[in-house]
């Protein structure tokens, strides 16, 4: 497994909960880790600043979310059907989504043949 993390030291700070963001981000590496290529696994986490928000993307080198699953992704307790079907609640993707919202913040993916990517956007204080 390879984990890359290009985050700029000077970033600014953002208006989240310590705990909310913890949790949000470790959905989505769990997730981005899970999902990736189990010949040669790679995550990419990068933040950006962009105006008012704090950009954070979570990408993997994973096989792309199948067309017909594009609009369940957070809703809760869903989960793909099919042999790529996962093991669990159906229920971390959601959490990761709704605590963005609590914290004024806004959460989307896109998934393309050879890679998923989760990213976040959270209000700079």
């Amino acid at each position: 497994m390879r984990v890359v993390v290009n985050v700029p030291d000077n970033l600014p700070a953002i208006m989240v909960d310590p705990g909310h963001t913890k949790e949000m981000l470790s959905v989505l590496i769990e997730n981005a880790v899970g999902h990736s290529d189990p010949s040669s696994p790679l995550v990419s986490v990068t933040a950006e600043q962009k105006g008012n928000e704090v950009i954070i993307a979570v990408e993997n080198n994973g096989p792309a979310i199948p067309p017909e699953n594009l609009e369940h992704v957070f809703e809760q307790y869903w989960r793909s059907s099919g042999p790529d079907r996962s093991e669990g609640t159906g229920l971390p993707l959601y959490i990761a989504h709704e605590l963005a919202r609590l914290m004024g913040g806004r959460m989307w993916f896109s998934s393309a043949l050879d890679s998923t990517n989760f990213t976040v956007a959270l209000p700079v204080a």
